[in-house]
């Protein structure tokens, strides 16, 4: 069996959604490649995602639309040439992955079914029926077990990673399998981890979407951005499961309406645009209408199109909710908002370089400025490969300035395999985000959570100093540190714009336009050193 410290690549991906993979299979076929999991296979918030993918592909559509859809979403907070960027670049990025042998969705006559979500003005949705990021990535893993140049690992638990003069020398991983601890040596790195939604109680995504490679980054001296930008879906069904069910927004999309018990709809009252309103605005709509009528729930209704429409269109969505004894083309989906997806992250530029020189980071993880202060509906899909694309391109053209580094690293270890150990410390710091960091915040609630989570994260760091480690304590140590980055940022930001809304100042500030918020590392190690800046 091959042990962690043995492995050696030119370039080590960290993250296998559909960033991570894209880059990997983007890269030279003559660089040898390792790509690592958190987590088994296909367990990525990239499987979970439903709805589609937005790129410019139909007639009367054009980058200028898609671009200006995107920067209204944004709220004031998007860089304007990362915007035309991506847009720019979406039917590339589309291209390329129907050369992987990814299929779209297809109308009878052969052109793509294209479908519209919120905040968009044109159907620009490209869709694999209700299961697109399921269908991507089962093609493009598939493709990545082909590539000999790769070799993917999973149920790899990354941890930090070894510095030397700003350069990487290596990371130092937790085999969750066998306990073993080691290093994974490099001339490049890619972090491709995800988001950091699972530090709130309520969460559509996987269990290990808690920022550990934003933290990592943060430990390593990346600046970070716009952690206070955390987007809520609007709808989740609302069941007692521990992780709630996505209820794809295309639904919405293709005529879906809210309503109360009764049928009675709302949006009206809060945009002009109604269900099709940005997911921040839905989401904020749908809280406030629950407070005033002290309802634990609302609901979805797609039940008055066709039953036959409904299964053709929509048949894992179909299948999911009549496992809860729900019959979607006859009864309304029971839905609350949940936390969705991560705005902000670790700063880069639109290549996908840190403030560290051999590393990159892509995808949800990253902040580039694509989304502003929310993210368009289906954006992110677009984002993971086009980051990709341009981040391998990159490293394609200065990887020969790296060196692979000499082994020079502390034999192998055991760590305790006992993954529990800290669950109700990380349970309760989900609750307070979820309490006062949530949808909509106050000064107050913001400064009771810092209070709450710096004692926490103060004996959990004790604890990484003095205990063995497991993948619990991993896992706490950087969903407390992200927990007080993300409070930190939300309290330095003196307005309501996109997904932070606070009700000290629930008004937009024209001082805060394009002026994303930028953390430092002081020390690069302690978190009680933070430094706000605008840039």
């Amino acid at each position: 069996m091959l042990k962690t410290n043995d492995i050696t690549a030119d370039v080590c991906v960290i993250g296998s959604g559909l960033a991570g993979v894209s880059a990997a299979l983007s890269l030279p076929s003559n660089l040898k490649v390792c790509i690592f999991s958190s987590t088994m296979s296909g367990m990525n918030a990239s499987s979970y995602a439903q709805g589609g993918m937005a790129a410019v592909t139909g007639e009367g559509d054009n980058y200028h639309l898609h671009t200006q859809d995107t920067l209204r979403s944004g709220a004031g907070l998007c860089d304007h040439a990362a915007v035309n960027c991506f847009t720019e670049n979406a039917h590339a990025a589309v291209s390329w992955l129907l050369s992987q042998g990814v299929i779209f969705s297809k109308k009878p006559d052969g052109a793509f079914d294209l479908t519209r979500e919120g905040g968009h003005c044109r159907p620009r949705i490209l869709h694999s029926q209700d299961e697109t990021g399921k269908q991507i990535m089962a093609v493009l893993t598939q493709n990545l077990h082909k590539s000999s140049n790769i070799n993917s690992y999973d149920n790899f638990t990354a941890i930090d990673f070894e510095m030397q003069d700003n350069i990487i020398r290596a990371v130092k991983f937790l085999n969750n399998d066998s306990g073993d601890i080691g290093f994974v040596r490099a001339r490049c790195f890619i972090l491709a981890s995800g988001g950091a939604s699972g530090i709130y109680l309520n969460s559509t995504n996987p269990d290990a979407a808690m920022g550990e490679g934003i933290a990592m980054a943060w430990r390593s001296g990346c600046r970070l951005a716009n952690l206070e930008f955390n987007q809520f879906h609007p709808t989740s069904m609302y069941t007692n499961a521990e992780r709630p069910m996505l209820i794809s927004e295309a639904l919405r999309g293709e005529g879906a309406y809210l309503c109360d018990a009764d049928g009675h709809r709302f949006m009206q009252k809060y945009d002009e645009k109604q269900e099709l309103a940005t997911r921040d605005i839905v989401a904020r709509s749908m809280f406030l209408e629950m407070q005033e009528k002290g309802l634990s729930h609302l609901f979805l209704d797609i039940s008055h199109k066709q039953a036959k429409w409904i299964k053709n269109r929509f048949p894992a969505l179909y299948r999911g909710c009549r496992s809860y004894g729900i019959d979607i083309t006859k009864e309304k989906i029971p839905v609350v908002p949940a936390s969705h997806y991560s705005c902000g992250g670790i700063l880069v530029d639109q290549n996908g370089k840190t403030d560290v020189r051999n590393l990159y980071a892509i995808g949800e993880c990253a902040y580039t400025g694509f989304h502003g202060a929310n993210r368009l509906a289906s954006n992110s899909l677009t984002e993971c490969v086009v980051t990709a694309k341009l981040a391998s391109s990159k490293i394609e053209s200065e990887i020969d300035s790296f060196s692979l580094p000499g082994k020079c690293f502390p034999d192998i270890t055991k760590a305790n395999l006992y993954n529990d150990d800290f669950l109700p410390q990380v349970k309760e710091i989900k609750k307070i985000m979820w309490d006062f960091v949530g949808i909509i915040r106050s000064s107050d609630g913001l400064q009771q959570a810092k209070k709450l989570v710096i004692s926490l994260k103060q004996d959990i760091d004790q604890a990484y100093m003095s205990l063995s480690l497991t993948r619990g304590l991993l896992e706490a140590r950087n969903i407390a540190l992200i927990s007080h980055l993300t409070i930190v940022s939300a309290l330095s930001r003196k307005e309501s714009r996109g997904g932070h809304f606070c009700s000290d100042y629930p008004e937009l500030s024209p001082e805060y336009n394009q002026k994303p918020t930028v953390i430092r590392n002081k020390n690069k190690v302690s978190m009680d050193k933070v430094e706000l800046a605008y840039l």
